[in-house]
């Protein structure tokens, strides 16, 4: 295991105290699920997996390690192993828990315009059906009691 791994180790374990680490070690783990070969461990432990399965796949973005996890129960047991451990380190680092880091993690995305216009949207769409239906519940309650 290497220093890479330990800080990974310990971020996923919510053992490292510093913010800057964390938000370096947040920053490291996200840039080794966009390429496999990113993440050193990773990609020694599914080389051969990656030219068996992935050779024609091209190289970022993901694709090969997409791949990979698109494979399954068919690569090797190592690949598997680590791969197992990368998906518990990929969650560990997108959770939100509260609507702060939900509003964070929507602040910091590329489309944050477009998903708070989406967001305000439903709500005035709710509200307005909210004002016509209105009349409607209270005539019906009012028919009610006569």
């Amino acid at each position: 295991m290497d220093q890479e791994d330990c800080l990974k180790l310990l971020y996923q374990n919510g053992k490292l105290e510093d913010g800057d680490c964390k938000e370096q070690v947040k920053r490291i783990i996200r840039e080794g699920q966009a390429d496999i070969h990113v993440d050193r461990a990773l990609s020694f432990a599914c080389q051969a997996d990656v030219l068996k399965y992935c050779n024609d796949i091209p190289i970022g973005s993901g694709k090969q390690l997409q791949c990979l996890l698109s494979m399954g129960k068919s690569v090797t047991s190592q690949c598997q192993t680590v791969l197992e451990k990368r998906r518990e380190l990929w969650q560990s680092v997108a959770s939100v828990n509260s609507v702060r880091d939900l509003t964070n993690e929507i602040r910091k995305s590329n489309n944050s315009f477009y998903l708070f216009s989406v967001i305000l949207l439903i709500l005035c769409v709710m509200f307005m059906a909210g004002c016509a239906c209105r009349p409607f519940v209270r005539y019906s309650r009012v028919r009610k009691y006569k």
